[in-house]
């Protein structure tokens, strides 16, 4: 009852959405109106103009022709005829002359006024027809959105389609709102229909994609069942090792997959005694595009907050990244000598590593000839601490003494962090470091103080 009771009042906010212009529904028609409105309003400038032009050349014409045939009986092609500004005692005129191929003077009158009257005529008329433009605008408007209803329609439907997070009720949702939509005929006869011929194409793109989705859903749905069995299973079989079990590593977790595993670890904490924790692992070829890394870390990140609680820690996969770029560090180089990596890691550490422990990208080598890859790996792991990296995942056990050497705290870091920390407040809050090196002031190295204190408890002081 309770999700009928939500499917109807998706379903009304829908419909509400659908009869009234929204903010939305305005913005996106606003452009290809204007642009219908501009063309069409050339056009009929264009045209007024033409028209006025025409006009006027036919009232000048005839007013000349009708003087000349009055003075002189007849108009007579080959007659030399001109406009002359001359200078009276009353003032400038305009005079219409026609003299004979003899040389002989035909007509001379004064045409300024006739002029005059018919500029005013042609003025007159332009501007009523402007006005008439100006009165049809609205008109025109309605006439265009209705132009453009189906489109809009369109555009509707692709945006519930582009927020609709895959679940059974959401996408239910959906199909009530597009009326048509009847998924076991939709291979029959399409589950959308404008009745627009013109619109024929676009028609059969949209019902490929809600076809697609409904196949997708159930794909998913079969997904979420499968791994909800198998990550019950393992707990269910190390149920007596409860002590020395944490929870899942999350592969590829991205844009795409993140609601499927949320679910699944959601379902398995519920059916759990114990807190089973999640470590998300950011390796998708999705987050290198530059173009669309900011949309997609964004919503990792919205993800993983909603998983918040269970979130133990967030990795990055390093090798993973190089592969899209054909790269591969040797043991004196590091991860950030490889720049598109480099910038994607700081990309990743600017949306995680306030609010998460983000962990350092496998280092591949544990053995050489004279141990250079020992001096790589810590080189490695000192860029990772400075940049905001916490640990690192290891791959073989030659690496954990080196690991855990480099991520323990200075003496002199651990000392000026307490120094910090347990500063006092009515005092001056900057003063000397504990070696009187550096510079220690309260505010701007509270945050890294605390992070200091931490470390220490956990890999202990140098």
């Amino acid at each position: 009852s309770q999700k009928q009771n939500n499917k109807g009042q998706n379903v009304n906010t829908y419909t509400k959405k659908k009869r009234g212009e929204s903010h939305d529904e305005q913005r996106r028609m606003t452009s290809i109106t204007r642009k219908m409105h501009w063309y069409m309003l050339r056009g009929k400038i264009a045209r007024f103009l033409g028209t006025d032009f025409l006009l006027a050349f036919f009232l000048t014409t005839g007013w000349c022709a009708e003087q000349e045939y009055v003075t002189a009986g007849s108009v007579l092609l080959v007659n030399n005829r001109a406009f002359d500004l001359v200078t009276t005692a009353v003032g400038t005129d305009l005079i219409y002359r026609v003299v004979s191929n003899t040389g002989r003077l035909i007509v001379s009158v004064s045409c300024l006024v006739p002029f005059i009257v018919i500029g005013s005529l042609v003025g007159a008329l332009f501007i009523l027809q402007f006005l008439g433009i100006l009165f049809s605008y609205f008109r025109e408007d309605r006439a265009i959105r209705r132009i453009l209803e189906p489109i809009n329609e369109i555009a509707l439907k692709a945006d519930e389609l582009s927020r609709l997070s895959f679940s059974e009720d959401k996408y239910q949702v959906i199909e009530d709102a597009l009326e048509h939509i009847r998924p076991e005929q939709a291979e029959q006869d399409g589950p959308l229909s404008f009745g627009d011929s013109d619109l024929i194409g676009v028609e059969a793109a949209m019902n490929n994609l809600l076809l697609r989705m409904r196949d997708t859903l159930r794909q998913q749905s079969r997904f979420v069942n499968d791994a909800s069995h198998e990550l019950r299973t393992p707990i269910a079989v190390i149920s007596g090792y409860a002590d020395i079990f944490t929870g899942f590593i999350i592969p590829k977790y991205t844009v795409t997959n993140a609601a499927e595993y949320n679910e699944a670890l959601l379902r398995v904490n519920s059916s759990s005694k114990q807190k089973v924790w999640m470590m998300p692992i950011l390796e998708s070829p999705d987050i290198v595009e530059p173009s669309t890394r900011t949309e997609v870390l964004g919503s990792i990140r919205n993800n993983i907050n909603s998983m918040r609680d269970i979130v133990l820690n967030v990795r990055v996969g390093g090798n993973d990244f190089s592969n899209q770029f054909a790269a591969r560090r040797h043991y004196d180089e590091t991860i950030y000598d490889i720049l598109p990596i480099s910038q994607l890691l700081g990309d990743i550490l600017a949306f995680f590593s306030r609010d998460y422990v983000v962990s350092g990208p496998v280092w591949e080598f544990f053995s050489s000839d004279n141990d250079e890859w020992k001096n790589g790996l810590r080189n490695e792991l000192k860029l990772d601490r400075l940049n905001g990296f916490i640990g690192k995942t290891v791959i073989h056990p030659k690496q954990i003494p080196v690991v855990n050497e480099m991520l323990r705290v200075t003496n002199k870091d651990f000392e000026d962090a307490k120094s910090i920390l347990n500063w006092d407040s009515s005092g001056l809050q900057v003063g000397k470091s504990f070696g009187g090196e550096r510079m220690n002031e309260v505010r701007t190295h509270y945050n890294w103080a605390r992070k200091i204190i931490l470390l220490s408890e956990l890999y202990g002081i140098n």
